[in-house]
């Protein structure tokens, strides 16, 4: 079982061999199976739902590249660079 891409994949077992998005789907559903509890595979098939409808959700790699940053330097989040330990260090 393999998938080749969004939507194709060839599943094989014994002498039965599926191709195609049918063995996509074969693929997707026993990946399904495996999700441990009944709330979490609907929460996948939900995830797996949406993106096939609204697109899959990207981020830029550029705003993580240093995650740490704001935490060394104590930097708010929601603020533009004000809350900086230099900041109140100096206060």
């Amino acid at each position: 079982m393999a998938t080749l891409g969004l939507g194709q994949g060839i599943f094989q077992y014994k002498n039965i061999v599926i191709k195609g998005f049918a063995a996509w789907l074969t693929h997707r559903g026993y990946h399904v199976l495996a999700v441990p509890t009944w709330e979490r595979k609907v929460r996948v098939l939900i995830i797996w739902l949406s993106a096939a409808l609204f697109g899959r959700d990207l981020v830029s790699l550029a705003s993580v590249q240093h995650p740490r940053d704001a935490f060394v330097t104590g930097d708010d989040p929601r603020s533009s660079g004000e809350g900086r330990l230099d900041d109140h260090a100096a206060a």
